[in-house]
């Protein structure tokens, strides 16, 4: 029988989900350090797309914009270190039209 580890990649690679996880991970780890290095901003500032090598992060005000693009080269290094396959090429950072759900 299979071990799971190697059933999963290779249904994710039949089913041709493997850019849609891998730009959950880079999301996810993206935002988990905008909360813990940033965490005056983490409400400012959402991770929102990841395609062609570029992460675009969605910041509400000029504040959190600035203060996200100071902190661009630790971001791509913490992506680096944590999902060593990937390459990252560029990280965008685009003002939001600042609505939420909750507004």
């Amino acid at each position: 029988m299979d071990h799971i580890s190697t059933l999963l990649p290779k249904s994710i690679a039949k089913h041709g989900l493997q850019s849609k996880l891998t730009a959950s991970q880079v999301i996810a780890c993206a935002q988990e350090w905008i909360e813990k290095e940033l965490p005056n901003m983490k409400d400012d500032l959402t991770v929102t797309t990841w395609k062609d090598a570029t992460l675009i992060i969605e910041a509400r005000n000029s504040i959190a914009s600035q203060e996200c693009h100071m902190h661009i080269e630790e971001l791509k290094e913490h992506i680096r270190e944590k999902l060593p396959k990937l390459s990252v090429l560029d990280i965008r950072i685009v003002r939001s039209n600042g609505k939420t759900s909750e507004d």
